[in-house]
């Protein structure tokens, strides 16, 4: 069996019921991710209640799992890693109803990752943020990033997340982030944050 048929069996082989008490490990991950997302969704839109799931799909469920995003834009990763590097081909999908392109970007994305596919696909909205360049090789668009690393809730270090671009001097307040990190429950994680392009 070829690398791509692998990685599609094992999408197809993953059990994506989180309800079970003695979860895989991969699965809290993705569990835990997707709680964290609400958290940032009920600190900075209380009154949507409509939540856009993050959603992993075997790959004959590609089209159903899509379906909630319309005709909006999308990205395209596994429970760990995306092809940002490999952004037109196997990362980013302008239009999530165009079956075509979505099905070529998601087998490439397979393809590439063969072995290294962590569990399943992960389908999220694609948002403008703050612009900051364009990446040299691939020519993905890129924000004004930065990672926070906390440790018991507080900030350790906050750094910029590309290396490519040119930062001003302006930092984030934290404080809002801070707020938040109290309610994720962990010692040890970073958050990466970034402003929308309208601000």
């Amino acid at each position: 069996m070829e690398r791509f048929e692998k990685a599609v069996q094992r999408i197809i082989n993953t059990d994506w019921s989180i309800s079970k008490q003695d979860l895989p490990s991969h699965t809290l991950l993705v569990t835990e991710f997707i709680n964290r997302g609400n958290v940032f969704r009920d600190a900075y839109c209380p009154e949507n209640k409509i939540r856009k799931p993050i959603y992993s799909a075997a790959l004959e469920k590609v089209l159903d799992a899509v379906e909630v995003f319309g005709q909006g834009p999308i990205i395209l990763k596994d429970y760990v890693k995306s092809r940002k590097h490999d952004w037109n081909e196997a990362c980013y999908i302008p239009d999530a109803s165009n079956t075509k392109k979505l099905l070529k970007v998601v087998k490439k994305f397979v393809e590439l990752q063969g072995d290294e596919l962590n569990e399943g696909l992960v389908f999220k909205e694609f948002v403008n943020l703050e612009f900051l360049s364009y990446h040299p090789q691939s020519g993905a668009p890129l924000s004004k990033e930065f990672r926070i690393f906390f440790l018991e809730g507080k900030p350790l270090i906050t750094m910029e997340y590309w290396d490519e671009g040119i930062y001003d001097e302006n930092k984030p307040d934290l404080a809002p982030f801070i707020e938040i990190a109290k309610k994720i429950n962990s010692h040890f994680f970073t958050m990466d944050i970034a402003k929308v392009e309208n601000g």
